[in-house]
């Protein structure tokens, strides 16, 4: 999907970003793949300052990345790492 001239990948991490990245999908002037595959995860958008943009992220916790990990490796991972802690 990279490889399409202009195509935008979107992947929500939780019900609020996906509300928000269809609508800003809907938007955006070009190619947009929106990518749903993993199973349900607590809500983690939820604070009022929280906007969606299109190539923005945002950081939920600091933490070292390992090298040499497979990238669905390092998603479950990170659910894995940032739901056992508690999230400030």
């Amino acid at each position: 999907m990279r490889t399409i001239p202009g195509m935008v990948i979107l992947n929500p991490s939780d019900d609020i970003e996906a509300k928000a990245a269809v609508k800003a999908a809907y938007e955006h002037e070009g190619p947009v793949y929106m990518r749903f595959g993993r199973l349900a995860v607590p809500v983690i958008n939820d604070r009022p300052d929280y906007k969606f943009e299109i190539g923005k992220g945002i950081t939920l916790k600091e933490f070292q990345m390992l090298k040499n990990v497979l990238p669905d490796a390092i998603n479950d991972k990170m659910n894995e790492m940032l739901y056992s802690t508690k999230l400030s």
